[in-house]
């Protein structure tokens, strides 16, 4: 996710899906969790995403997001759904997050991540003698990523995995966060993760 909170606000209001159908066909035993049919507008708005627009749009927790994606390999609509479910007062178990990273990772690692790498690498070509051709063309790509990342944040939504409450958002949200370092095998970068934890605060 790159600084593009508002272009995300925007961009999903204009958003148009249209007998779009996704379906799994990957390596065996894996199950598909989402599919739109027959949609002429963007789906409603989920709680989940109204929620992660509203966090994201800040510079520095931009800045974090980017941290924990580069430094400890973490989803970060995934990071995301942690706070989400903590401000409810939702403690997810390590088992718990497990499945919800092996449910998505699929739909990331074939769709989001050659989308974010294919955007990335087009930014400093600047071919010539048509430069706005190419920057048309990776406007293309950068849409066709935030409506993958707004697809996986449906999917993260529709698991729903039961939770333990705790009356302490503060508390859940450093759990949750703790939780999935353990799927990470390594941990958030510190900084970054007082940086998330001083903005989930604030949105409280």
């Amino acid at each position: 996710m790159q600084s593009r909170a508002a272009t995300w606000q925007r961009q999903s209001m204009r958003s148009s899906i249209t007998c779009a159908r996704w379906r799994a066909e990957r390596s065996p035993g894996w199950r598909p969790i989402w599919r739109v049919d027959a949609m002429t507008e963007a789906p409603p708005q989920g709680a989940f995403w109204a929620y992660s627009l509203g966090f994201y749009d800040d510079a520095d927790t931009q800045k974090a997001c980017l941290a924990v994606q580069g430094e400890a390999g973490a989803d970060v609509n995934l990071v995301l759904y942690m706070l989400f479910r903590a401000s409810r007062g939702e403690v997810l178990s390590s088992e718990a997050v497990a499945a919800l990273d092996a449910a998505i990772a699929p739909w990331r690692e074939e769709t989001i991540v050659p989308l974010r790498e294919l955007r990335t690498r087009l930014k400093p070509l600047g071919y010539r003698p048509d430069k706005a051709g190419q920057e048309r063309l990776r406007a293309v790509i950068k849409k066709a990523e935030l409506d993958a990342e707004k697809l996986e944040q449906f999917a993260l939504e529709a698991e729903a995995p039961p939770a333990d409450r705790t009356g302490d958002p503060m508390e859940a949200a450093s759990a949750n966060l703790d939780a999935y370092a353990v799927r990470l095998a390594r941990p958030l970068p510190e900084p970054a993760r007082e940086r998330l934890l001083a903005r989930f605060i604030a949105r409280l």
